[in-house]
């Protein structure tokens, strides 16, 4: 009778547990879509091809989401690929999923929309990602060698002589992108209008420079996260066979993990190719950044420019167009009178690196996680004027800094 009344009770609790079980909510699963959208068609075209292979190498068939590429190549390639894992670091093997015509003008908004649009019918998800690949120039416009269009009336307006506009720096490209076959490369303004229409995951930019806070801010509006470099990267760009499983990372791709991957790859190094920086930012958190700044900016203050710490290089004519933002403001209005745009500043950067030195060239002794322009009215190339292009400037208080 024990042994019999001992069975039914097990039987029961049995029965009991599993009916937990079957009411306990099943863990979240997001199935995630990446997008990585290469504009290389210019002199990095042979480290897109390396980074795919990457890409193929890293692809495990267990990650719940599917990772498209879209690569705009030198001999007037425009495809889409959904990547496949492969050990073949010679060739790209992953499906093909579309083709669009030969020198498609890839750096228009409607194009990039169009891409977009074609990763999210074709591979639907619960989630999406961006990943935006070329040369970058931060908060810089003006392509090399493009006219200055809108900005003609400005320097001229601006300055006094024609020595003064000769000097307006020749950069490699605009914001961000160069496709040489069409002359074409996209502003700030255009990418934030591009992707307004969408709340993205995250934006990734392996990409030079766009860690500028003008882009972010730009651009805070579209994404969740925001990852980038305040200074150049190496042409190779991020290491994708590292990084992969943080960018399918479950529930949430685990953001803080990218870039502390990024960094721990070139950090690793030696010499000329140690060299990194990277952060991720919460783009809810700038506004409240922009907010804390307009608090304490003040007329023509006296600002110690020598000694502030800046990532461009006088060698790609970048010098004294980055500057590191939290130093600039510390030592330009104090710590004191600073205090709650640091606090607002290391809030919405959740993850900051840097190596000691980049290329060998530039000593890293402040990295706040996003670089900046210091408008200055008596720099004779006149680029300051172009600071007052973006929202940053104006909710900052910074544009009307220099009287």
């Amino acid at each position: 009778m024990k042994t019999r009344l001992l069975s039914i009770l097990i039987i029961i609790s049995s029965v009991l547990i599993c009916g937990c079980k079957n009411n306990e909510p099943e863990p979240e699963v997001n199935k995630r879509t990446i997008l990585v959208y290469m504009i290389a068609d210019n002199n990095i075209y042979y480290d897109a091809l390396t980074d795919i292979n990457e890409m193929e190498y890293g692809w495990n068939d267990g990650y719940y989401g599917d990772l498209l590429v879209f690569l705009n190549g030198i001999d007037g390639e425009n495809t889409l690929y959904r990547i496949n894992h492969d050990d073949d670091d010679n060739a790209i093997n992953s499906t093909i999923v579309k083709t669009y015509p030969q020198n498609s003008k890839v750096c228009t908004k409607e194009f990039l929309r169009g891409v977009i649009s074609d990763a999210m019918n074709l591979y639907p998800a619960n989630s999406y990602a961006l990943d935006l690949w070329s040369h970058g120039t931060g908060w810089l416009p003006k392509g090399e060698g493009y006219p200055l269009t809108i900005y003609d009336e400005w320097v001229s307006e601006t300055c006094t002589s024609n020595a003064n506009y000769s000097r307006i720096p020749v950069i490699q490209a605009g914001v961000f992108g160069v496709d040489r076959t069409n002359n074409g490369y996209f502003e700030a303004y255009d990418l934030a209008e591009a992707l307004s229409i969408y709340k993205l995951d995250y934006l990734f930019f392996d990409a030079c420079n766009m860690g500028s806070v003008e882009c972010a801010y730009e651009m805070r509006n579209c994404c969740e996260y925001y990852i980038s470099s305040a200074a150049e990267i190496p042409s190779k760009g991020a290491p994708y066979d590292v990084i992969i499983s943080d960018m399918f990372a479950q529930p949430r791709a685990n953001v803080k993990g990218i870039a502390e991957k990024f960094y721990n790859y070139y950090n690793a190094l030696e010499g000329y190719s140690r060299t990194a920086t990277i952060s991720v930012v919460d783009c809810s958190k700038l506004k409240n950044v922009a907010s804390e700044l307009s608090k304490i900016v003040t007329k023509n203050p006296e600002i110690p420019l020598s000694s502030i710490q800046q990532y461009g290089r006088a060698l790609t004519g970048k010098y004294e167009c980055f500057f590191d933002l939290e130093d600039f403001v510390q030592q330009t209005w104090g710590l004191t009178a600073s205090a709650g745009f640091s606090a607002a500043l290391n809030d919405a950067v959740i993850y900051k690196a840097a190596t000691p030195e980049l290329f060998e060239d530039i000593i890293v002794n402040h990295h706040s996680g996003l670089s900046c322009y210091i408008p200055i009215a008596e720099q004779t190339n006149c680029m300051y004027i172009y600071n007052e292009y973006y929202s940053w400037a104006t909710d900052s208080g910074l544009g009307a800094m220099v009287e």
